[in-house]
This record gives structure tokens, C-alpha cells and sequence, in this order.
């Protein structure tokens, strides 16, 4: 499957002392094709780049063999990889590059993969898996995977398209004191709703309020309305508990269109009640 994904996307190596930035960037540590990147550090040490993609832009035929009967998976970019290192700041060439993880790479039509690190070593993956529902209509939803370390491979433990989590695309899965969370691009282009689990595979939507919209209310009164905001990523502060929101968003031109506009990255801070306590 051709897509300008497979010459654009790089995951790029950006410092700064503030998760709102400025940042500057460093180098490319994983050249194209790595679209979807998420930096993780596991409790061993070891840090973390789950992504998808090549490095070669090679791409392969993902229409032949299902694990459901109906409907039939689409051809979407994949597979899911991972690169690792001993510190943040290693160069390019001192990042080990790990896959295809998963066990149905063949038809990887898996992208947006998150992990959760378990206290007995294993890893739950969340990937968001593409349908052809009719010959004309496209659906997405979220699977579950598990792994006996972060080296996989990636089992399925979602077994059919019916079983599968309907909390939209893009997921986000995140662990504190009060369970499994998990954020989706999902009511909307630019807008998301949060669902929870008591065991990661299991889910329940939340209340039907956007988690984040798409409308930016900036410090000095001005306001920005997004016509996309997807690919939610959490980073935590230092007691555990979420502290700033990135998404990959765009705006609208000045014609009002979207998709002509270049992608950016928002970081946000989440607000907390002085009066918290947290659980």
C-alpha cells in the first residue's frame, strides 16, 4: 500500500526541559518508515519506541487471510516494531530495531500501538485494526494483545471483530492506582472520550463527554478550532498521575478547509482540583 507515510513519517529525537516545550531537536533515530511513534521507558531501564513501519519503506499486501470470517481486514500500514536503547539521548546508530512483534503480521493491519507494562513482566498491546464492513464503508477497532515481555511476540487476545473494543481509533492505554484507562480519537475529527477497565481487557465507554474538543482556548484570549485532533499520548508527572495531554492536530486554512494545513504537535497540561485526592 503506497501512502506519503512511508517517505514522511521519522521518529525524531527532541530535547527539552519542559514536556510544553521549546523543544530542539536532536537527530533521527529511526528513519522512515516510522509513523505512530510512542516513547516509552520499561521498568527494567530499557527505553522504548513502539511504532510502525520499515526502515527500507517497503510495504506489503495485507488483503489475503482473516482471523473473522466478517467482515475482512483492509490493507493498513503496519507492522508494529519497536526500537530500543539504554538511554534517551543514544545516537541513531545505538538503537536496536525488534520486529514484526506480532503473531498475525502477515495481515498487520495494526496501528496506534500502546502499551501497558505489567508488575509480572508481561506487556498488554492495544493496536487499532482496519475493516472493510461493505465494499464502500471502513471501520476501526481496538484489539487487545499480550506478551511475556516487551520482546514479544504479540499474541491476540482479542479473537474476532466482533469481540473487539468499540472505543474508536487511536487508542491510548494508560495504568494508575484506580485501574486501566484509555483514550480514543473517537466522537469526532477532533474530539475524544475516555473509557476504563479494571483488567485491560475488559472495557467500559465512559460518560459521552469529550475528554478534549477541538477548540483551543490559548492563554492570551485567542481561540484556534482544530479540524483534527487524534493520537492522544499521556505523560505522567512525577506522583504517577497524568500530567500533560499531546495530540497530533490540524487547523483549519483560511478557506475554512482541512487537510491542507501541515500537522503539529499540542501539548496541553491537565488540570487538577487542589482538593484531589488521589486513589
Amino acid at each position: 500500500m503506497a501512502h506519503h507515510w512511508s517517505s514522511a513519517s521519522e521518529a525524531v529525537h527532541s530535547v527539552s526541559d519542559n514536556p510544553l516545550g521549546p523543544f530542539e531537536t536532536a537527530e533521527v533515530v529511526v528513519p522512515s518508515q516510522a509513523h505512530n511513534v510512542k516513547p516509552f521507558q520499561h521498568p527494567d531501564g530499557t527505553f522504548l519506541i513502539y511504532y510502525v513501519g520499515q526502515v527500507n519503506n517497503e510495504t506489503s499486501d495485507c488483503s489475503s487471510g482473516s482471523l473473522a470470517d466478517y467482515p475482512e481486514q483492509k490493507a493498513a500500514n503496519g507492522p508494529v516494531m519497536i526500537a530500543s536503547a539504554s538511554r534517551p539521548d543514544a545516537p541513531a546508530d545505538e538503537w536496536t530495531l525488534h520486529g514484526p512483534m506480532t503473531d498475525s503480521f502477515e495481515w498487520h493491519s495494526a496501528t496506534n500501538p500502546s502499551p501497558v507494562f505489567l508488575s509480572n513482566g508481561s506487556v498488554l498491546l492495544y493496536v487499532s485494526r482496519r475493516w472493510a464492513v461493505s465494499p464502500t464503508k471502513n471501520h476501526k477497532n481496538n484489539w487487545v494483545m499480550i506478551a511475556d515481555s516487551w520482546c514479544g511476540p504479540y499474541r491476540n487476545v482479542t479473537q474476532s471483530f466482533d469481540d473487539a473494543v468499540e472505543t474508536g481509533e487511536d487508542p491510548h492505554v494508560f495504568k494508575t492506582k484506580r485501574g486501566f484507562h484509555m483514550l480514543n480519537h473517537n466522537t469526532g475529527a477532533a474530539s475524544s472520550g475516555l473509557s476504563f477497565s479494571a483488567d485491560g481487557v475488559t472495557w467500559t465507554k465512559g460518560h459521552e463527554v469529550n475528554a478534549f474538543d477541538g477548540t483551543l482556548h490559548w492563554s492570551d484570549g485567542s481561540v484556534t478550532t482544530l479540524c483534527r485532533r487524534q493520537r492522544p499520548y499521556v505523560v505522567f508527572k512525577d506522583d504517577g498521575m497524568p500530567g500533560w495531554l499531546w495530540n497530533g492536530v490540524m487547523d483549519l486554512d483560511e478557506a475554512g478547509e482541512c487537510d491542507t494545513n501541515p500537522t503539529w504537535t499540542l501539548g496541553q497540561e491537565i488540570g487538577r482540583s487542589p482538593s484531589t485526592v488521589l486513589i
